[in-house]
């Protein structure tokens, strides 16, 4: 487990899923994310056996979406960066409805990957996000 100021980060060997507990929702928060993805970029790029799909856990139970006009411009500079970059599919660890609302309308949200697949599922389903994600 790694843990930055706004961000806690672990990679499930097993199941070959990146998770991210976010802390706070702010700029910060992001840019810690972004740092995050950027290794995993990296890492997929330098691999000579990379994987074929990218999953990945975002829990934003204690927080809430990220600050998106400045998610956005990161994923967008990252995108650029790392072309390559399988196609990902992510979890989103939620109760607010508010918060679900938005998830489900990111699909429609240009800086998003046309082969980014995403999923919001409760507190109480996270081993059903596991399972979506081994399944994938």
């Amino acid at each position: 487990m790694h843990q930055t100021q706004f961000i806690e980060y672990t990679y499930d060997l097993d199941n070959h899923i990146h998770i991210f507990y976010v802390k706070k929702k702010t700029r910060q928060a992001v840019d810690e994310y972004a740092m995050y993805l950027r290794r995993i970029g990296q890492e997929i790029q330098n691999s000579s056996n990379p994987p074929q799909v990218l999953r990945m856990i975002l829990d934003i139970r204690e927080t809430g979406v990220f600050p998106l006009q400045y998610l956005f411009s990161k994923l967008r500079a990252i995108n650029a960066e790392y072309p390559n970059i399988p196609p990902t599919y992510l979890a989103y660890i939620t109760d607010s409805t508010g918060d679900i609302a938005l998830i489900n309308n990111l699909q429609y949200a240009s800086a998003v990957k046309q082969t980014n697949y995403r999923q919001v599922f409760t507190p109480a389903q996270y081993d059903e996000a596991i399972a979506w994600l081994k399944t994938q």
